[in-house]
């Protein structure tokens, strides 16, 4: 249903199959969703203090309704209070959030609980007003020099558009009607790429010429 990417350090070990690059067998993209409800997922992520910034997006094979959207939340360990991140929905399927700064994310070693919750349009806006108000549990947050969300919208259809970049010399068409196929290796060879560029220069995604 949903994805993570952990962008400035790596995320756990992957299992060493075949044609799989070394570089991603410590991939940065999280395999680990975990369903507690029909609508509340997490993810663990471990090592918060090397936390930069949280990629979430929707998989491709998933479908939230325009009446629905899902919040994104982070819990931090030795707290017991989540912090509302942001949201993502149909319209807005993926979204990049700067956690490194906010107060008390890496004081303590363990894992951080990244949650999403599906809910009505209705109740995602709310919380995001809340969000931008600062109250109760929000301020910290808020307080993080997070990017707006046009910048958000910037870098996404940036990661989007170096991969369809990359990825679209590689489709072939086999005249089943299914369409153009682009082969997993392709995507493991644009990946193994993007990750090295990220690592070598996380700012790249921020300039024009991406």
């Amino acid at each position: 249903m949903f994805g993570c990417i952990c962008a400035g350090r790596p995320g756990k070990p992957l299992p060493r199959l075949p044609n799989l690059p070394d570089l991603l067998l410590t991939s940065q993209v999280q395999t680990n969703l975990q369903a507690v409800s029909e609508t509340e997922f997490v993810f663990s992520l471990p090592s918060p203090s090397t936390l930069n910034h949280l990629v979430v997006f929707l998989l491709p094979d998933t479908i939230i309704p325009p009446t629905h959207g899902a919040t994104v939340h982070i819990r931090f360990p030795g707290r017991t209070d989540f912090q509302l991140l942001g949201a993502i929905s149909a319209n807005k399927p993926s979204a990049i959030f700067r956690v490194r700064d906010i107060p008390d994310s890496t004081t303590e070693e363990g894992e951080c609980i990244l949650g999403i919750s599906v809910a009505l349009a209705e109740v995602v806006e709310t919380a995001l007003a809340t969000l931008n108000t600062g109250n109760g549990a929000m301020v910290l947050a808020k307080k993080q020099p997070v990017l707006g969300v046009n910048e958000k919208a910037i870098l996404a259809k940036r990661i989007i558009g170096h991969a369809f970049n990359y990825l679209g010399s590689f489709s072939k068409d086999f005249g089943t009607g299914d369409g153009e196929v682009v082969p997993m290796r392709a995507f493991r060879e644009w990946w193994s790429k993007f990750e090295t560029r990220l690592q070598r220069d996380p700012a790249f995604l921020e300039r024009e010429e991406v």
